[in-house]
């Protein structure tokens, strides 16, 4: 459950650069997850629609890296159900109640499969690099 240390990477499009690595163990891999130094991230994608953003916009950030990550590739062979499963294991790691937790869950469960399986936002060559690999 590392610190996320991030940058501004474009401001008009709400992205983030990790300057550091963020490390999360998940207990549902039985293994660390390493988000690389350089990953681009828009964390969680809460559609602009006032409630659910005023309820959940903003919300966990860290959680969102890991689950952009999955998402974008970073390991290969799971599934999307087991990434999203991950998402909402990290949320509960990282402190967030059932009550903010679940809906989020339960938004990538019904949205996410328009972004599964490619990186949420385009990345560098070397972050590309590093999921080829993956």
């Amino acid at each position: 459950h590392g610190d996320l240390d991030t940058r501004l990477h474009d401001e008009h499009k709400g992205l983030d650069r990790l300057i550091a690595p963020l490390v999360y163990y998940s207990a549902i891999l039985g293994r660390e997850i390493v988000v690389p130094i350089g990953f681009i991230t828009d964390y969680a994608s809460v559609p602009r629609i006032i409630g659910a953003y005023l309820l959940f916009g903003g919300r966990g950030k860290r959680a969102s890296v890991i689950h952009d990550w999955l998402y974008s590739g970073g390991i290969k062979g799971i599934s999307r159900e087991i990434a999203d499963k991950i998402f909402l294991e990290a949320l509960e790691a990282t402190g967030y109640y059932a009550a903010t937790r679940w809906p989020m869950y339960l938004g990538v469960r019904l949205g996410g499969w328009v972004a599964w399986s490619k990186p949420n936002v385009p990345q560098t060559p070397k972050v590309e690099a590093l999921m080829e690999a993956a």
